[in-house]
């Protein structure tokens, strides 16, 4: 008794599909074709949908990037950009159980905001 891939009835039925002179029939063409044109439309439906994805991305950090263009620009000619300093209280779990405090920059002014951590708790006047 052989043993291996070779004594299989997958091996059997390959080799002799290689070995047929017969060719195709009409059906095995078509459900062909009908593969490949499916598999391209699919393709394609990811391509068009990966570059809206990629063109909304790049408007919203250009807008973002504008937005912290001007605060910058502000606060340099010393416009009515405002700093404060302080601290964010971060809990994690229902009860609460697990906080940390951490220091924040807050730059603000005209319906922008930005924030920097590592920011020195404001004092107490």
């Amino acid at each position: 008794m052989k043993s291996g891939i070779r004594t299989g009835s997958a091996y059997k039925n390959v080799k002799q599909k290689c070995r047929d002179t017969r060719g195709e029939t009409l059906a095995e063409v078509l459900v062909g074709i009908l593969f490949v044109a499916l598999a391209s439309s699919l393709f394609l439906s990811m391509v068009t949908v990966s570059q809206n994805i990629n063109a909304n991305t790049q408007k919203a950090d250009d807008t973002f990037y504008k937005a912290m263009s001007q605060l910058e620009c502000m606060e340099a000619d010393g416009a009515v950009v405002q700093k404060k300093n302080g601290t964010v209280r971060v809990t994690i779990g229902e009860d609460g159980s697990i906080s940390q405090d951490y220091g924040v920059t807050v730059y603000y002014g005209d319906d922008m905001m930005a924030y920097r951590s590592g920011g020195e708790p404001e004092e107490e006047k």
